[in-house]
């Protein structure tokens, strides 16, 4: 039986700081049966799982409450709700209809009239009131619902639907299409499009862009790839759209890549001195390459490494910088007098015959902070070395 989600006390918090570093198995061994403990001890592994996320949430009110574990996993983070919230107008009605633990809903109380919270588990509700309460929100409420369910009973029109279907099915299969999520917002995107004057879609980083973006082609979808510099976290897919893909860094501005298939890029290899890109990894979802070439003035090294380069910094390229101190055709003396030169190197293959695990293993380099050896494929399907240092 599920336990009844409730606020914390001083003393529960107190519990849970004294207890923030004690195995929590043996904690449910010692407090088996006892639901009150049983409780705390739920809130210190969620804490643990998913304080990270949300910290300034629990900065804001430490008496914040998970109602699941999951919940605490696979919630969005301050730093991707934060930008979901710049897809809403000032002042708007919204709706969100897969509430989960609400870091969504919070983040969007800052900019809308009204949010409306839908989650189809009542823990999810539970908890969400509770945390909008501690963080002295109101404007925000939280329905424990079936959201196409509450969409076909009642007429209301918002601004923004909010929608962040299921990623995984059953036993945790990942899923890598849109209409096999859940709620399905495939099957049902009439009644979804006739509630709202704009539908946000919140999608795994998994789904193929231009996929994704033919599930919903009556509406020609803006798609946007969603990332960290190291991380592609998602796809947002705005309704109805231009039919636009773009994709950002956050925290960053929307870039977007309308002449991708018209654009021709220029190929080379890069000479000492030079400037080495490496795309941030949500413009590479997007599969923006020759807009890359073309828009940021700068050279492609190979068809399929994703790799540029430019005789000078453009810091408005989006990925990361590096600069070149050696290039070499690849062989055996070639690796071995490099790594004889620089000791350390990290190593990054791109549409090469080896892994870096191999490279490194064998020519018995490990980790460096201050140079990376790039072994590619060429414009010319040669094999070619790069050697880079910090910009």
């Amino acid at each position: 039986m599920a336990i009844t989600i409730k606020p914390l006390s001083p003393d529960d918090l107190d519990w849970i700081a004294r207890h923030k570093s004690d195995d929590t198995s043996r904690l449910r061994l010692k407090y088996h049966g006892n639901e009150d403990i049983t409780y705390l001890i739920d809130q210190l592994e969620a804490r643990r799982k998913g304080s990270h996320k949300v910290a300034r949430e629990i900065e804001r009110a430490p008496g914040f409450v998970f109602p699941t574990l999951l919940s605490a996993e696979q919630c969005t983070s301050d730093l991707l709700a934060e930008y979901h919230a710049t897809l809403v107008t000032a002042g708007e009605r919204v709706l969100d209809m897969t509430a989960g633990l609400g870091i969504d809903a919070i983040h969007l109380s800052n900019v809308a009239s009204t949010v409306t919270a839908v989650d189809i588990d009542p823990r999810c509700t539970d908890a969400l009131n509770i945390n909008a309460a501690l963080l002295g929100i109101d404007n925000l409420t939280a329905v424990n619902a079936d959201s196409l369910e509450l969409l076909s009973n009642d007429s209301t029109v918002y601004d923004t639907i909010f929608v962040d279907p299921a990623r995984r099915g059953d036993g945790g299969k990942r899923l890598y299409r849109l209409g096999d999520c859940l709620p399905d917002v495939v099957g049902n995107i009439c009644l979804i499009m006739s509630r709202c004057k704009q539908l946000i879609i919140k999608a795994s980083p998994m789904l193929d862009p231009t996929a994704a973006a033919a599930e919903l082609e009556q509406y020609n979808p803006d798609v946007i790839a969603v990332g960290t510099t190291d991380e592609c976290k998602e796809l947002v897919m705005r309704l109805p759209g231009n039919g636009r893909r773009g994709a950002t860094t956050i925290p960053g501005s929307e870039i977007f890549f309308d002449n991708a298939e018209r654009d021709e890029p220029k190929f080379g290899d890069p000479a000492v001195g030079d400037i080495l890109y490496e795309p941030f990894p949500a413009s590479v979802k997007i599969g923006s390459f020759n807009t890359l070439s073309a828009r940021y003035g700068t050279v492609k090294i190979g068809r399929n490494t994703h790799l540029y380069f430019s005789a000078q910094l453009n810091p408005s390229f989006p990925g990361k910088a590096h600069r070149v101190i050696e290039v070499s055709e690849f062989g055996k003396k070639a690796m071995a007098d490099v790594v004889k030169r620089y000791g350390n190197l990290s190593v990054t293959t791109r549409d090469f015959p080896m892994t870096a695990a191999e490279i490194k293993k064998r020519f018995k380099t490990g980790e460096s902070n201050t140079h990376r050896l790039w072994a590619v494929k060429n414009s010319k399907n040669k094999l070619v070395i790069i050697v880079t240092s910090s910009v």
